[in-house]
């Protein structure tokens, strides 16, 4: 196991024989956390048991959620508006779909 490997929470961690896991590993133990034999773990990678609890299961997902309304969108708009053009001619690709209540100008 190399070295910046971090851990959270204090319940059960099992390694298997003959495991590899490389640099910046982030694991989030609150039951239980298994990894297996022949197993290889890539840099950057987070691994969490946590269970999301609902206390209102009546509560409608984001997806759900109303839209924003019209005048928080132009204001959203102008105040970013600098700033995805600077991101448009960064990546050299046109933007202007991100704007539904401004005219984009270029």
């Amino acid at each position: 196991m190399k070295s910046n490997v971090t851990t959270h929470g204090s319940r059960e961690f099992i390694l298997g024989k003959k495991f590899y896991i490389s640099s910046y590993l982030v694991l989030g133990i609150n039951e239980k956390v298994t990894i297996g034999y022949n197993v290889m773990i890539a840099d950057n990678f987070s691994l969490r048991d946590t269970d999301h609890k609902f206390d209102n299961i009546n509560q409608k997902p984001i997806s759900e959620k109303q839209p924003i309304n019209k005048e928080t969108r132009i204001e959203l708009e102008n105040y970013f508006q600098q700033d995805i053009k600077k991101t448009s001619a960064l990546i050299d690709r046109k933007l202007e779909h991100w704007f539904k209540e401004i005219k984009f100008e270029s």
